[in-house]
């Protein structure tokens, strides 16, 4: 089981799509045909009578196969440290899954469900995934596969490092709303008993919007045209935000609906356990009534 996940993980990690929609697999794997062309066409070549015309034509030819392949090398080159900052990035994802994993077995259905279940806290780790990686690629300039963001989103590589750096934030918040979410989780079945505890998670909620709110006015003041920001990548961003902002309204209330239930489970305890409290102190001190509440149990 380990051997097929760790098999399923590097092949997930050579898959991974980038902004072109290009993989660093396939990249590679066109580098790798002309480079096998430019070798087939070197054969044929020697093959040839130097001075000839077909010889002369069959040496232009290899010439271009071989700028080809080494510009595709360049290519990836360039896009090398965005692809290891990627990894990085997946091997957070991977470990976050394995937590949720393990969050799921260690709690009941019904704690997992008053966060959305399992469905909608993936669908949330993956987005933090994208937008981390989104904002590793602005910053470096370059997709994991080698591609020239400038000239992709025609933007200077200055406001492409902010609009990374806008991205890389925003994948901080929506972790910071997966904890929170997870924390729910976990403090759900403790409900009515000593362990439960959200001490600090309607302040760490209320941080996060204001935070999330001063984001918003930041990217809503980045300008448009040819040394502004990409339109589409402003509607993204602000996308991405109202995904937190619904995310962290809905952990708001059911934050506030935990702590009122708490209370109650409490209250009613007490109400139920405060009578017969009172007959055990009475009985006890009637003669023998130590022995008689012992005995009774």
């Amino acid at each position: 089981m380990a051997r097929r996940r760790t098999e399923k993980k590097k092949a997930q990690d050579r898959e991974s799509k980038y902004e072109s929609g290009q993989t660093r697999t396939q990249v590679d794997e066109v580098i790798k045909a002309k480079k096998r062309l430019a070798k087939e066409a070197a054969a044929e070549l020697e093959q040839l009578k130097k001075g000839t015309a077909e010889y002369k034509e069959q040496e232009k030819e290899l010439k271009k196969l071989n700028k080809l392949s080494k510009e595709g090398q360049d290519q990836l080159d360039k896009g090398l440290k965005t692809h290891e900052e990627h990894k990085k990035i997946q091997e957070k994802t991977y470990k976050r899954n394995e937590d949720l994993f393990d969050l799921s077995k260690n709690i009941t259905k019904s704690a997992m469900k008053q966060v959305g279940g399992w469905e909608k806290l993936d669908s949330l780790s993956a987005g933090i995934t994208e937008n981390a990686k989104m904002g590793a690629s602005f910053q470096k300039g370059f997709s994991s596969s080698g591609e020239d963001l400038t000239e992709t989103y025609q933007m200077t590589a200055e406001k492409l490092e902010e609009v990374g750096g806008h991205f890389t934030d925003i994948a901080g918040f929506q972790s910071t709303s997966y904890d929170l979410a997870t924390q729910a989780a976990g403090q759900w079945d403790a409900i009515g008993t000593s362990g439960f505890s959200m001490e600090g998670f309607q302040s760490q909620i209320t941080d996060l919007q204001e935070q999330a709110n001063a984001k918003r006015e930041e990217i809503k003041q980045m300008a448009e045209g040819s040394k502004g920001v990409d339109p589409e990548l402003r509607a993204q961003l602000i996308d991405e935000l109202k995904v937190l902002e619904d995310s962290t309204k809905g952990l708001q209330e059911k934050g506030k609906e935990m702590t009122r239930l708490d209370t109650l489970t409490k209250s009613a305890t007490s109400e139920l356990v405060g009578p017969f409290e009172k007959m055990q102190g009475v009985l006890k001190s009637m003669p023998m009534g130590g022995f008689i509440n012992d005995f009774a149990g």
